[in-house]
């Protein structure tokens, strides 16, 4: 406890006053005591000198020549009180103001702390979403206005409550990875739950949690942050049930179209002698298949901005997996006098990846199919596989018109069409990159253009994760 510079200033005062009276009562005393050894060595002398005997030996002399200086004594008691009484007030005056320094920032920061505490205060109660402190046991200890809106809770019947004891019965089973925020191997933890509010609907809610620590970095109490999406996951569902129903009310019609148009085309159903009818059947086709692959294309966006793609990671061999896909597009690369070359390195052959296949699958057809429709040339599309210690890498690349830096940027872009792509394939729908990066992000994977000293080349780069 740090106490009153007043009092402090006192306290130097009366412990300075004390050191010199003692100074100035040494100094009497030593001054004193010398003129009486001084008195006695004279008498001493004197009756020496009388009697012609000498009364005091060599030591008795050295002790009264001490006695005699010991004036000079006196006074260096007399310096040395008065330099230590200096020092005191000197040092004293500085701890003073050391404290009343001291004293102010103390003052300076709890109104700080205070003024801290008020503005998170307020923003808690008044945050749109539900937010609540927890202790370490998982009790309610702090709750929001809009939380107990959410709950349908007063105050009183939630503080010292277990937050699990609103979960669903499912949902509270499940583990929060408490143990795992308070050993600081995750920093939060994210997850969506289902709770049972007062009047016993059961609603969906995106749960945030988060460990706070005091000064000396111990473990203080839960931050949890509540927020209804119950009508975002009835939105979801909805999406879900049209994706299911479009994909198939879509598809079946269209499949049909197409495989009746290619019976006439091929003549299972008598041969078509007139060219234009012939060419009518033609161009009707190829407007089937287009729009058959636009479906596809948005459907698949659906899904992927639904949140509605089922993820299976699996861990496979890559190289195998990439071959096989590749395998698929040897007749159309044929036909359209281009190659396909796939390399692995040792790395590669040897590690397994940490992917889903459907999805990795529907990305490296995108990306395969893109290389070969819109490279300029027969050169071929390269496939390239490597690994380092934590990921594996596949690059896929070809020669192409150059696209300039600023339409580099847009490739991944929701309906993004470039000149040089509209100029190839003016049908394109602006969706394939798209679809490929946000399909590979759903399996924790990354997709990016990977920048080449070769302008005319085009090259794609897969990340993903070691198996």
């Amino acid at each position: 406890m740090r106490k009153n510079p007043l009092k402090c200033w006192t306290y130097v005062s009366l412990f300075s006053t004390i050191v010199m009276s003692v100074t100035l009562v040494l100094f009497w005393l030593v001054k004193t005591q010398n003129a009486s050894w001084y008195s006695i060595r004279t008498a001493a002398q004197q009756e020496s000198q009388a009697s012609g005997i000498d009364a005091t030996d060599a030591t008795i002399n050295q002790f009264f020549e001490f006695i005699i200086n010991g004036q000079y004594v006196a006074y260096i008691i007399l310096l040395n009180g008065v330099l230590l009484t200096l020092v005191i007030i000197v040092v004293g005056g500085w701890i003073i103001e050391w404290q009343k320094r001291s004293a102010a920032l103390i003052s300076s920061t709890k109104m700080s702390l205070a003024e801290s505490e008020s503005k998170f205060l307020e923003a808690f109660n008044n945050a749109a979403i539900g937010m609540a402190l927890v202790d370490l046991e998982f009790k309610w200890t702090k709750l929001n206005r809009s939380l107990l809106e959410i709950l349908g809770y007063k105050r009183s019947e939630l503080i010292n409550h277990h937050v699990t004891d609103t979960f669903h019965p499912e949902e509270a089973a499940q583990t929060l990875k408490l143990e795992a925020l308070l050993a600081g191997e995750i920093r939060t933890y994210n997850a969506q739950k289902r709770l049972i509010t007062k009047s016993g609907e059961t609603i969906w809610a995106r749960l945030n949690l988060s460990l706070v620590k005091n000064a000396q970095g111990q473990a203080s109490y839960f931050v949890l942050q509540l927020e209804n999406i119950t009508r975002e996951k009835l939105l979801d569902e909805i999406k879900s049930d049209f994706i299911s129903i479009s994909s198939h009310q879509f598809r079946t019609p269209m499949s049909a179209i197409r495989w009746n148009l290619e019976a006439l085309l091929d003549g299972d159903k008598g041969i078509i002698e007139n060219e234009k009818i012939k060419s009518t059947i033609q161009s009707i086709h190829d407007s089937v298949v287009r729009m058959n692959q636009l479906i596809t294309d948005l459907l698949r966006v659906a899904k992927i901005e639904g949140q509605a793609l089922e993820i299976d990671l699996k861990t496979v061999n890559l190289p195998v997996v990439t071959k096989s896909i590749t395998n698929t597009f040897n007749a159309r690369a044929k036909a359209a006098n281009k190659t396909i070359e796939i390399e692995a390195s040792n790395m590669a052959k040897k590690k397994a990846a940490l992917i889903d296949p459907t999805l990795f699958n529907e990305a490296l057809v995108i990306l395969i199919d893109n290389a070969l429709l819109y490279s300029d040339n027969s050169a071929p599309i390269k496939i390239k596989l490597t690994a380092d210690k934590k990921n594996l890498w596949l690059r896929i690349s070809n020669q192409a018109e150059i696209i300039k830096s600023d339409d580099r940027k847009k490739m991944f872009e929701k309906l993004a069409r470039l000149p040089a792509g509209i100029k190839k394939n003016p049908d394109g729908s602006g969706l394939g990159l798209y679809s490929a990066k946000r399909l590979l992000e759903a399996m924790k994977a990354d997709l990016s253009l990977e920048e080449s000293q070769n302008l005319n080349e085009i090259c794609f780069k897969i990340k993903l994760s070691k198996g």
